[in-house]
């Protein structure tokens, strides 16, 4: 029997999981109303996945920790165990539902079934009603989340067929496969010094790769910072939204992309906040980690991660915005030039062949250590371009939610959906007690950069 191992990547996301530190992704779907009867949703969600089986699986552990965790099809698999309908009381506003989302996304995911769900929200002014999914990141990335989004939202009936349910994993098929995955290590290792000899050249590239990857990552050199700490269990919410041709416009004219503009809007929103709240020194550092998705255009939409990830320092001394988006568009053109992020992949790569119970203890020895490279994060995913229905519903409105963890307080993540850009972050309520100022500046500084004239 064939098992499908977690990768060392997808593995690391559950050994790091702790109760003040969910990780999972998600996502809330605004749509008009009026919203279907709970039945009626169920029903027309379990037929669109029928044909994923992504959304089947769930997480095998291998007794003792002697290799990562397998992938394996919830033979008892019953969509209404994943798909709850509550209700918002009045007003119903954004509030109330940022306010929502944000405590349901403060409880783990059940990794002994399929790590998803899904919450029909009712309640919401205006006639409308929302979607909240979530999924652990183990199972799903952001490239991969929207690719799974598309198939529950795809227009017309799923002609994909139920696929066939297969017999559960035996025990002693787990530990068999653990114990030959590991046995194994010899021959890969002989296998690696064999090419080492008659293929220097790539070896030396690789070895390159690698050492770069491991100084991206792990090289902990910022100052202490009140960006990051220790985090709490509660969570806050929120987001804006933006015309996206109107930031294309605004990238094209300055020459970078529209993820630089964003970038750019939170170096303006965050010298904002430091000043504001008197945290800002000489000595100030802000970093963001940006991941990289490394899906290949038109690979289908599969379980786990493929990522990597670069980092760029935010020019929160600079005092105009045409001199915060110059330097992040430097950063951003000068980490592609050099490859960090096939760097920070190749060390991903490599972590695949290095046995589970090292991996582990070296993820949870820093974590105790406190990472001290990043201060946020920040993710840009592309999403469906042209609108979407369900129920006969339309979608108005796309926007993510990421998690937060390993010391940084705030996780935000820019989403595009039919014309819309929409900038969405999850902070620690107890680590950023400022929220929604810091959430407005980096709004404002993002209007700022695309309504100003390009002289």
């Amino acid at each position: 029997m064939v098992l499908e191992r977690l990768s060392a990547l997808d593995a690391g996301f559950l050994a790091l999981e702790t109760e003040d530190s969910p990780l999972h992704l998600g996502c809330v779907l605004l749509l008009e109303g009026p919203a279907p009867e709970p039945d009626e949703l169920l029903a027309e969600i379990g037929h669109r996945l029928a044909g994923v089986p992504e959304v089947r699986r769930r997480v095998r552990r291998v007794a003792a920790g002697l290799a990562r965790p397998v992938w394996e099809i919830d033979t008892g698999f019953d969509a209404a165990r994943h798909v709850v309908s509550v209700a918002i009381p009045a007003p119903g506003d954004d509030r109330a539902l940022r306010s929502w989302v944000a405590t349901d996304m403060e409880s783990r995911l059940d990794i002994g079934r399929p790590p998803w769900a899904v919450h029909q929200v009712t309640g919401l002014e205006n006639g409308r009603w929302a979607l909240v999914i979530k999924a652990h990141h183990s199972l799903v990335d952001g490239s991969a989340g929207t690719g799974l989004l598309g198939a529950l939202l795809a227009s017309g009936r799923p002609d994909r067929a139920m696929p066939a349910v297969p017999l559960p994993l035996r025990s002693g098929d787990v530990v068999l496969a653990a114990m030959t995955w590991t046995l194994t290590l010899t021959y890969r290792a002989g296998y690696a010094l064999a090419r080492a000899v008659t293929d220097r050249r790539q070896v030396a590239q690789h070895l390159l790769a690698l050492r770069a990857g491991v100084r991206t990552v792990a090289v902990a050199d910022l100052p202490p910072s009140p960006l990051s700490g220790r985090l709490g269990r509660r969570r806050t919410w929120g987001w804006t939204a933006y015309d996206l041709a109107d930031a294309i416009r605004s990238a094209d004219a300055r020459r970078c992309t529209v993820n630089d503009l964003f970038l750019a809007a939170l170096a303006g929103g965050y010298r904002r906040h430091l000043l504001d709240t008197g945290a800002m020194r000489a000595e100030t550092r802000v970093r963001v980690i940006v991941p990289v998705s490394m899906r290949r255009p038109g690979e289908p939409a599969r379980t786990g991660n493929i990522d990597a990830a670069f980092f760029v320092e935010l020019p929160v001394h600079a005092a105009t915005w045409e001199e915060r988006v110059a330097a992040v568009a430097a950063q951003t053109r000068d980490a592609k030039a050099r490859g960090v992020a096939r760097s920070t992949h190749a060390l991903v790569r490599a972590a695949d062949h290095v046995p589970c119970p090292v991996l582990t203890r070296v993820a949870r020895a820093y974590v105790r250590r406190g990472q001290r490279r990043v201060n946020l994060a920040a993710s840009d995913v592309r999403g469906p371009a042209v609108e979407l229905d369900l129920c006969g519903c339309r979608v108005l409105e796309l926007v993510p939610v990421t998690p937060v963890a390993l010391d940084v307080r705030t996780s935000w993540s820019m989403l595009s959906y039919a014309g819309r850009l929409t900038i969405a972050v999850t902070a620690d309520a107890d680590g950023v007690p400022e929220f929604e100022r810091l959430l407005s500046a980096v709004d404002a500084s993002m209007k700022e950069s695309m309504a100003a004239r390009v002289t």
